[in-house]
């Protein structure tokens, strides 16, 4: 085969222009520092290089977004359950203190007004937020758990279910002694003060409207049962404690406080202490550090119509491929209901003595009055004095136990807290463990990104100047062959 001076010089310019490529990648990957800038350039590199940027997305996502965003919300809830153990440790402290016989009723008022302002304080927690959040409102992130100001066009029908646990027996004293200075008459020592024990549970609220029956199912059968609940007043008198229908209800609209008849009492002690009574009832107006009750209850706002169900609402956060932890804890899980219940119940104890010892100053200072002071007068007054001071004594004794009973109910409500408080603990453990992890595999995958797309300079210069050398000496002996033709032999 004959090669001619142009095939000779078409192959030269091939070669230069394929050195001319090779240079002009190498300069791209000295800029860039990557193997290709084109996935035709090496397909296998580029499917790998988008499955590890794939990778490296997600765990930056996770490691540097949601779990630092988890590792937040769960410090802040922790930061606010901490406040409330505290809170409680006072509150265990004033009921300690309360529970001391030489305490003067004033001094034991000024203990209620401390623990009142605590529980306000135990129950604000529960506002507390985070990056605009509410914590403890589960899915409601923009409710608050209570009400910061007083809202009398708020309006709810609840449906409130306790449990026979929840049942509590309450020291009523009854044949209080009334002061009627136009008229005195002698009390006789039967007509005295006397305290008797009646079955109680507090609602959540006091002056709730179309409260007419309860529900619940007998032992040793699947049928509820309804029994009929009777609004009545403090003013109906001692009746409304100690005669409710034997198996029906009283509702106490000042005290929030439902009284049952003997026979329903019985027969709900057959059942298990788990076992479940249900009440509905409408609630209109709430005052400030009124719990909201669409966190703790099933309710139907009627003014809106959205009915609202009392359900588990966990707040995940995905942390990591196929991996999700909770980070929220919900304010029924750890502000009790019964807090509130026991300081309210305490004041109107403190507050009965508080009367009583009033009443009795009065009768004293009656005794000494010229208009009393005949004979029938004195012997009425004198009977008066004794069912009042018996009328102290059995009031006395129903606060101190309350006192007395506060003391272990701190106790129960701190330990309640501290296992909310583990639960916290425990999950924002398995977070950092998950956090740490994620790190480590996020650095991993980068090396393997690094080791997939990037070349090192020093590799990159030396393949550049051997590529410029192999460049120019094509050059040159394209120079040196073209100079020869057939004419030099001729």
């Amino acid at each position: 085969m004959r090669i001619t001076n142009g095939i000779m010089l078409n192959t030269q310019k091939g070669n230069i222009n394929g050195n001319k490529v090779n240079m002009n990648a190498l300069n791209t990957q000295m800029s860039t520092q990557k193997k290709i800038s084109r996935p035709s350039e090496d397909p296998i590199i580029a499917v790998r290089s988008l499955r590890l940027r794939a990778n490296v997305s997600e765990l930056v996502q996770y490691a540097d977004k949601n779990i630092e965003d988890a590792t937040s919300w769960m410090e802040v809830t922790e930061a606010s359950m901490k406040n409330m153990r505290d809170i409680l440790k006072d509150m265990y402290n004033d009921f300690t203190q309360g529970d001391n016989d030489y305490l003067a009723t004033a001094e034991r008022m000024a203990i209620v007004e401390d623990l009142e302002a605590l529980v306000d304080q135990f129950y604000g927690e529960g506002n507390s937020s985070y990056a605009g959040r509410t914590i403890f409102s589960g899915y409601k992130t923009d409710s608050n758990v209570t009400y910061k100001a007083a809202d009398p066009h708020a309006s709810y029908n609840i449906t409130e279910n306790f449990t026979i646990g929840q049942v509590g027996i309450r020291d009523y004293v009854s044949n209080n002694v009334v002061v009627n200075r136009a008229s005195v008459a002698e009390i006789e020592p039967v007509d005295y003060p006397q305290t008797s024990e009646v079955p109680t549970y507090n609602l959540a609220y006091q002056n709730v409207e179309n409260l007419t029956s309860l529900t619940y199912t007998p032992a040793g059968t699947t049928t509820p049962v309804t029994r009929t609940v009777k609004t009545c007043s403090l003013a109906d008198g001692d009746s409304i404690y100690l005669n409710p229908d034997n198996m029906g209800v009283n509702y106490i609209k000042e005290t929030g406080e439902l009284v049952f008849g003997k026979g329903l009492h019985e027969e709900l002690s057959k059942l298990s202490i788990d076992a479940e009574i249900s009440v509905n009832y409408d609630k209109t107006g709430f005052q400030e550090g009124e719990v909201n009750p669409v966190m703790y209850f099933d309710c139907k706002d009627l003014n809106t119509g959205v009915e609202y169900a009392k359900e588990v609402q966990a707040i995940d956060y995905n942390v990591g491929f196929n991996q999700a932890i909770k980070v929220n804890t919900e304010a029924s899980d750890i502000l009790i209901l019964d807090v509130k219940k026991e300081i309210a119940n305490l004041r109107d104890a403190v507050t009965a003595v508080e009367e009583a010892e009033k009443k009795k100053a009065d009768i004293e200072a009656m005794l000494q009055e010229k208009v009393y002071q005949g004979d029938a007068d004195q012997e009425a007054l004198k009977s008066m004095l004794k069912a009042t001071e018996k009328e102290i004594d059995l009031k006395k004794d129903r606060m101190v136990g309350l006192f007395k009973k506060g003391v272990g109910s701190m106790q129960k409500y701190e330990a309640h807290v501290n296992l909310q408080i583990s639960d916290m603990g425990n999950r924002y453990s398995q977070l950092q463990m998950i956090k740490t992890r994620s790190e480590q595999q996020k650095t991993n995958f980068q090396e393997l990104m690094t080791q997939n797309e990037d070349r090192e300079l020093s590799d990159i210069i030396l393949d550049y100047t051997a590529a410029n050398y192999a460049y120019n000496l094509s050059l040159q002996a394209t120079g040196n062959i073209s100079k020869l033709s057939l004419l030099n032999y001729i």
